[in-house]
C-alpha cells in the first residue's frame, strides 16, 4: 500500500507544478497531498502496532528525552502551563530513546488535546522511584484489572495486561522502577472509557486514530514497564510509566 501512494503523492506534486495560476486546481492538489500524507501516517503506526522493531536498549538520561520533547510541544500548548518536577538523582535506565519519546510525546499531546481551550488549564510532569516491591509486584501482576483507588480526586486505575519481559522480572524482584507521571487538570475519563483506553483504534477524538495509546503500550511493554492511569470525569487524568531501573 504504500508505494502505491508514494506513486500517488509524487504524480500530484507534478500535476500541482503545472496547474500554474488555477487556484481550486492548486486547492484540490494540496488537500490530495495532505490526505495521502495523513494515510502514510496511519500505516506508518500500523506498522508499529503490529510488528514495531525491538528497542535499541542503551544509557538513557529520561530527564533529557522529556526536554527535548517539551522542547517542540510547548510551541503547541497554547495557554496551557506545563510543570516540570524532576528528581534530579535519577538514574540512567536502559531504553530506546526515539521509542521513549515517541511515548512522552504521545502523552503530552494527550494532555494538551485534552485542556485546549480550557480555562487555567494545567500539565504538570514529575519523575521519581518506586521502591515498594509490593507496590512493583502488584504493578506487574499478570491479570488485567479495574480497581478502585483510594486517592480523593483519581477514583478509578486501569492496568494494562502484556507479556512480561525478562527486564520486567528482574526489576520485579529488585522492586526499581523510575517513574514519570503526567498529570493534567482537564475534564478526565469516563469511567467507561477506561478499560479500552489502550485497545488499538478506540478513540474519543474526531479526528483521531486510536493507535497512539495502543503503541505507547507496546513500547513500554518492551521496554519491561508498564503504563498506569487514574482519572474520573471532571478531575483530570493521572498517567504512570514505569521503567525499570537495571540493577548495579
Amino acid at each position: 500500500i504504500k508505494n502505491p501512494l508514494a506513486g500517488i503523492r509524487g504524480a500530484a506534486q507534478l500535476l500541482q507544478n503545472r496547474v500554474g495560476n488555477d487556484h481550486s486546481a492548486l486547492e484540490y492538489t494540496t488537500v490530495m497531498i495532505q490526505e495521502i500524507d495523513r494515510l502514510s501516517h496511519l500505516l506508518e503506526q500500523l506498522l508499529q502496532l503490529s510488528a514495531g522493531p525491538p528497542p535499541e536498549l542503551l544509557p538513557v538520561n529520561v530527564h533529557k528525552v522529556l526536554t527535548d520533547v517539551l522542547l517542540l510541544e510547548q510551541e503547541t500548548a497554547g495557554g496551557v502551563q506545563i510543570q516540570t518536577h524532576f528528581d534530579p538523582s535519577l538514574p540512567e535506565i536502559l531504553g530506546d530513546e526515539a521509542q521513549l519519546a515517541q511515548v512522552f510525546r504521545n502523552l503530552i499531546k494527550n494532555s494538551l488535546q485534552a485542556l485546549a481551550g480550557q480555562r487555567g488549564g494545567l500539565l504538570r510532569i514529575s519523575t521519581r522511584m518506586a521502591t515498594d516491591f509490593h507496590l512493583v509486584r502488584s504493578l506487574l501482576a499478570s491479570p488485567s484489572s479495574l480497581a478502585e483507588d483510594g486517592r480523593p480526586g483519581l477514583k478509578r486505575t486501569v492496568l494494562q495486561k502484556g507479556s512480561e519481559p525478562k527486564t520486567a522480572r528482574l526489576a520485579t524482584r529488585h522492586g526499581r522502577f523510575l517513574v514519570i507521571d503526567f498529570a493534567d487538570n482537564g475534564p478526565g475519563i469516563a469511567p467507561e472509557h477506561l478499560p479500552r483506553l489502550f485497545t488499538p483504534f478506540f478513540t474519543t477524538k474526531n479526528q483521531g486514530t486510536g493507535l497512539g495509546l495502543a503503541i505507547s503500550q507496546r513500547i513500554i511493554t518492551q521496554h519491561g514497564g508498564r503504563i498506569r492511569v487514574e482519572s474520573s470525569l471532571g478531575q483530570g487524568a493521572l498517567f504512570h510509566v514505569y521503567l525499570p531501573v537495571p540493577s548495579a
